[in-house]
């Protein structure tokens, strides 16, 4: 096998494990009732070149700061998006009890929406203006 062809093997193999891992986490194939996530579930893998994957159920995590905000689904679209890129940034860091602040100022009306990230992955975050009206660039798609 040529060199190239093995690192693409390698690469293969990684989708693979976190595709298995992904399905366990979610307790199978099959839909389930009343099973809750609590926090945001991040899945790690390095592989010996130095490529690292990281994937995120943020499904729980986006809901608890819609609820807590009080967000319109276009503020919700916008605020779960940065709140899962910052629980992924902070859990990327290399300080061991680091945090870190990712900060979003699009100028559009939602305002500035911030989120604070530990090393884990912990989140919170704040949106300005969090009751912006609903807008959709077609039926079903939100404006964000």
């Amino acid at each position: 096998m040529k060199k190239h062809q093995q690192g693409l093997m390698g690469y293969v193999v990684l989708i693979a494990v976190f595709l298995v891992i992904a399905i366990l986490i979610n307790g199978g194939l099959g839909q389930q009732e009343n099973k809750r996530i609590e926090y945001p579930q991040l899945l790690t893998s390095i592989r010996e070149d130095n490529v690292k994957a990281v994937a995120i159920r943020s499904t729980e995590l986006v809901r608890r700061g819609a609820e807590i905000q009080g967000t319109t689904p276009n503020a919700t679209a916008a605020f779960g998006r940065v709140l899962t890129a910052a629980s992924m940034m902070g859990n990327m860091q290399k300080v061991e009890n680091g945090s870190m602040t990712l900060q979003v100022r699009g100028g559009g009306p939602i305002g500035t929406i911030t989120a604070v990230s530990d090393a884990v992955g912990n989140v919170r975050g704040y949106v300005t203006e969090p009751k912006v009206p609903l807008v959709e660039k077609y039926p079903g798609k939100l404006d964000v």
